[in-house]
């Protein structure tokens, strides 16, 4: 069961850092609203919006790594450098993870990852 508090406050900070956010999210979701709902109150409403002993662009990194390591994780990957993009992480530093994570995952995931993460930041400039 999902805390409804907990998800308005995971939605509203998705949505300052993100007015698409909820469009992006509930296709990645199929449009299941109930696994919707329990991915923004648990990543965005429990996770980014608190503070705790990472900062915000720590948490972004580990979740990126997480995406790419994995491998199948193709829209997660998409948006979260999408999200990371917008709250100040740099290009750079996003295609850094896919590097480091290449020696533990291996070079094709992060070579798919990358044109992943390239498509996702190249359509979001065209946004601007």
């Amino acid at each position: 069961m999902v805390n409804e508090e907990i998800f308005q406050e995971g939605l509203n900070w998705l949505q300052q850092k993100d007015p698409d956010a909820l469009l992006v999210i509930e296709g990645m979701c199929q449009g299941s609203s109930s696994l919707t709902k329990e991915l923004v109150s648990r990543l965005y409403g429990e996770n980014y919006s608190k503070n705790s002993h990472l900062k915000l662009k720590e948490k972004l990194l580990v979740v990126l790594a997480i995406t790419i390591s994995n491998g199948n994780m193709q829209p997660q990957t998409a948006y979260q450098s999408r999200l990371s993009y917008l709250c100040g992480l740099s290009e750079d530093e996003i295609y850094e993870v896919c590097s480091l994570a290449a020696i533990f995952s291996g070079f094709a995931t992060s070579l798919n990852s990358m044109n992943v993460i390239r498509d996702s930041l190249m359509s979001l400039k065209s946004e601007e």
